[in-house]
């Protein structure tokens, strides 16, 4: 019994061998002979063009609507994005007035102390420190006053925005921010600022890295758990 692969090859043997019988059959009916063998060459050519260039065309219309709907996905994208920075700028406005709250607040801890008053554990997102988004008003030229970033964050914009993916450290970031901005506050003891400042230091030291928190023994690790326990006494 004949396999499949013989089967297949039989079969294509006897295909060609009919053409060729087709062919013979033709030149001898023929009475231009080779000519005319030559003019029907020619024409299958061509009729095998035009089936390749229509197989083109439908490739093309196909190509056409996959990129007349990307472009379609896209325009939705550059909508969302465009609603997306409206609504950033708009709050950016909101933190802009944050910052010029603490320029006109913070030297005035002395006079809140002599008064007697205490912290207040205000839980306005407008006046919570936001390192991520007040870092961008810089990037968009909404604030230019640098310093006052680095007063309330301990490091400057582009500084910070390097640290996007370390959610611990910019939420270390944020409550410093927060805890210097507060305007119903007595001043805050020196070892706050100083933890904070030790904090921000080896945090630079360790070369402005996501993951520089993931070794509990490394210097950085060891500043953060100081300053947080600072924090955290304030907060009490």
């Amino acid at each position: 019994m004949a396999t499949a692969d013989e089967e297949i090859g039989n079969e294509s043997a006897g295909r060609l061998i009919r053409k060729r019988e087709d062919a013979r059959t033709f030149h001898e009916h023929d009475p231009a002979g080779s000519e005319n063998s030559s003019v029907l060459g020619e024409s299958r050519k061509w009729e095998e063009l035009a089936t390749t260039v229509d197989t083109l065309k439908s490739d093309i219309k196909e190509l056409r609507a996959t990129v007349n709907e990307r472009e379609t996905h896209i325009d939705g994208i550059r909508a969302e994005l465009g609603n997306f920075r409206t609504v950033t700028l708009s709050y950016m406005s909101v933190r802009s007035r944050f910052f010029d709250t603490f320029l006109k607040d913070k030297n005035s801890w002395q006079k809140r102390a002599a008064d007697g008053e205490t912290f207040s554990k205000d839980n306005d997102f407008a006046h919570r420190g936001d390192a991520l988004i007040d870092a961008l008003m810089y990037e968009e030229n909404v604030r230019s006053d640098r310093s006052t970033f680095r007063d309330l964050y301990g490091s400057n914009p582009d500084q910070v925005l390097s640290l996007r993916d370390d959610a611990t450290t910019v939420n270390a970031l944020n409550a410093h921010a927060t805890v210097k901005s507060n305007s119903k506050q007595t001043a805050p003891p020196l070892c706050f600022y100083r933890a904070f400042s030790l904090f921000t230091d080896e945090i630079e030291a360790a070369g402005l890295k996501s993951n520089h928190l993931l070794n509990p023994s490394a210097p950085v690790s060891k500043a953060y758990n100081t300053y947080w326990e600072e924090y955290k006494r304030l907060m009490e």
